[in-house]
């Protein structure tokens, strides 16, 4: 991988997301509130919220732990009450629900866009009260937010995530237009967003309400779901008010509230599991409960791509799996060790501790390409460093979670592995992808990486090919002149020590570097 390839490099992230867990399941704390917005001349915004805690109860203490805001907006003359299966089902789980009981009247007519910064404000404001020790909620509060709504709520989200980024994901339940129009806000919305529909909503119709919101979106996440039979006022409890006005329309819902509650949750509990927790095995099933609906309809356009890459590395494998002698080193690095020629690349992965399943850093790099023989350099998108496990699996640094992508392949994706001191490898075929999971195994064939001899049969797996200890992509003289002869007898995490067992030798020499001369990468440049 040259120099001049650095810039065109995108950062592969981990999705924007912080694995955070909890121990569940949490009792649900209450506390009413009053916070005033001073941009908004002072704004009064009485606000209900629910959080985890130890015990039930009005202002008890909340659980240990750090957890996400989630802000709701609540529907046209309707109360927060109207939610309580909401919070019920959420906080349980490790989320604080935060409902602004403003704009609730029917004279004077209710703000819509004032609502809207009420949500925006209550993430801000319950951000900053994680950091003031006088508050309740000191040391409580994660990064990761959301902001949700129905029916006017749902419009008025919308209106609180234009332009802004620093929400996590929004999620609405039967959004009704607003004014200033949420359909038109939708267009600078660019959070991941799940739009909730009815098909049997006579109060917001969803072609002239839900759905051109979802399609003028500008996120490049976005999921549309429709509940057969769902109507509008079942996305709540009974609420007189929502069921009064629901009187007077046609067709009346022709699931009952339960039924509808339930794949309310269904869908949006794993979807929030994974936007606000990290929870990788969570956005799997979503994605599978998306490609086996029951009771729904869906649209779903969504650049997150989790990996799930297999490889081997002929040095330290011993039969079954690798080897992971030098992660047991004093000089074994905590920070990825591509930064240097010939990769170049400025990543800034690193571990506080090593896990002790971890054979070796190595560098995986996606090319968009129509078929391997085009992924040449110039199709580069992103690149990452990861932990390679002795079983040959792959992971993003904390060892255990999937490598986490955020790119819309215009072709398809085809992964390139590199490691220090064995030959570069390009699958040969796509990534396939199975309910948002991409996979690709390069152990299974002799024809799995691009090229001919592109890998060594190691005897029941296939794998990358030890002995370019200069790294530069061919196995020759130069390994051995270069770097074998000045680091031989040297103990340490070296690049002549092909076997990679923290000691660089005769062995590696001759058991690695002179059965491979004449070996070279065949990765397109």
């Amino acid at each position: 991988m040259n120099s001049n390839r650095k810039n065109l490099f995108l950062f592969i992230t981990f999705c924007g997301i912080t694995l955070i867990t909890f121990g569940q399941p949490y009792n649900i704390g209450n506390t009413s509130v009053t916070y005033n917005d001073p941009e908004r001349n002072n704004r009064s915004i009485p606000t209900e919220i629910f959080y985890p805690a130890n015990s039930s109860g009005t202002n008890v203490p909340l659980a240990e732990g750090e957890f996400p805001v989630i802000a709701f907006g609540h529907g046209f003359i309707m109360a927060y009450s109207a939610y309580q299966y909401i919070w019920e089902a959420l906080v349980p789980e490790g989320y604080i629900l935060a409902f602004p009981t403003t704009e609730g009247s029917i004279i004077p007519a209710p703000s819509h866009l004032n609502f809207g910064l009420d949500l925006r404000f209550l993430i801000n404001k319950l951000k900053a009260e994680g950091q003031n020790s006088g508050s309740l909620f000191y040391n409580h509060i994660a990064d990761s937010s959301a902001i949700m709504g129905h029916s006017m709520g749902g419009g008025a989200s919308f209106l609180a995530v234009e332009n802004i980024s620093y929400v996590s994901t929004m999620i609405t339940l039967a959004a009704a237009e607003t004014n200033p129009s949420a359909i038109n806000a939708a267009t600078n919305v660019s959070i991941p967003t799940l739009v909730f529909s009815g098909s049997d909503d006579c109060v917001t119709p969803p072609p002239d309400h839900q759905v051109p919101m979802h399609n003028s979106l500008g996120s490049d996440c976005k999921t549309f779901i429709s509940i057969t039979g769902g109507g509008h006022c079942y996305f709540a409890d009974y609420n007189f008010n929502c069921s009064l006005g629901e009187l007077f329309c046609n067709p009346a819902a022709s699931i009952s509230r339960e039924v509808q509650h339930s794949i309310v949750l269904t869908y949006l509990l794993p979807y929030l599991d994974f936007m606000l927790k990290g929870n990788q095995q969570s956005w799997i099933t979503f994605n599978n409960l998306l490609n086996n609906p029951v009771g729904i309809t869906s649209l779903h356009e969504c650049n997150i791509h989790l990996l799930d890459l297999k490889l081997m590395l002929e040095g330290p494998f011993n039969g079954t799996n690798m080897n992971t002698e030098l992660t047991g080193l004093p000089s074994f690095p905590l920070s990825q060790p591509y930064s240097q020629s010939p990769w170049f690349y400025n990543g800034s992965e690193n571990v506080p501790t090593v896990p002790n399943d971890v054979v070796d850093w190595i560098l995986v790099e996606l090319r968009d390409a129509p078929d391997a023989a085009s992924a040449i350099s110039s199709t580069i998108i992103a690149t990452k460093a990861g932990l390679l496990k002795n079983d040959g699996y792959h992971y993003r640094i904390d060892g255990t979670s999937f490598l986490c992508v955020r790119y819309s392949p215009i072709y398809s994706l085809f992964p390139v592995i590199y490691h220090r001191n064995h030959l570069s490898i390009l699958s040969s075929t796509p990534l396939t992808n199975t309910d948002g999971l991409f996979s690709f195994d390069f152990t299974s064939g002799s024809n799995q990486a691009y090229g001919t001899d592109a890998q060594k049969d190691l005897g029941g797996f296939y794998g990358m090919i030890g002995g370019d200890a200069n790294a530069d992509g061919s196995i020759n003289e130069l390994d051995k002149a270069d770097v074998w002869e000045s680091e031989t007898g040297v103990a340490g995490y070296t690049g002549s020590d092909l076997n990679m067992n923290g000691q660089s030798n005769n062995q590696d020499k001759n058991d690695y570097w002179y059965p491979n001369t004449t070996y070279v990468s065949q990765v397109p440049d």
